[in-house]
């Protein structure tokens, strides 16, 4: 597991989000709803629980976060460089073939260069690749709801091999 380091203060809203989330959590609750206003600081009520689940319940736990829009999750990635954030394959730049890494990886099929195991062919040090690879494996990652729902529905077993064991969904 990778070395995830938070140093937060919290706000009284915050505090009482995480006390309602261990709380629920001793009560074995599978879903748990929290609503709070713009401005509160969910991004670090989600890592505060984040950090207590680690410390406290399961070191070893996979935790999703998923956001509405991308402008939210460059938001988290600025606020938090341990997530392993995730975007679409538009959102990379292929370096071999200069062009994003979909259309690079379309390229690669046309010209038969798919020799990846995958299902997304890809360049060497393809950064999508890369990204996919870290979000997949590692502790705290964090996408948004259109890629999540198409990996659900076309490439379900993706998911399944992450064993996230904790899905946040902010907005």
């Amino acid at each position: 597991m990778e070395n995830i380091e938070l140093n937060l203060t919290s706000r009284k809203e915050q505090t009482q989000a995480l006390n309602f989330f261990i709380e629920s959590i001793k009560n074995n609750k599978k879903h748990i709803l929290i609503q709070a206003p713009t401005g509160v600081g969910k991004s670090y009520m989600i890592m505060m629980m984040i950090d207590y689940f680690l410390n406290n319940i399961d070191s070893s736990a996979k935790f999703d976060i998923l956001t509405n829009t991308k402008l939210l999750q460059t938001q988290y990635t600025k606020d938090f460089s341990f997530l392993n954030s995730l975007k679409g394959k538009e959102n990379y730049y292929c370096r071999q073939h200069k062009c994003s890494c979909d259309e690079g990886s379309e390229v690669n099929k046309y010209f038969g260069d798919d020799s990846i195991e995958s299902l997304f062919p890809s360049c060497k040090n393809c950064p999508y690749k890369m990204d996919l690879s870290n979000f997949l494996t590692k502790t705290v990652s964090l996408t948004n709801f259109h890629l999540y729902c198409s990996f659900i529905m076309y490439v379900p077993t993706l998911l399944e091999e992450r064993k996230a064991r904790i899905l946040f969904i902010d907005e």
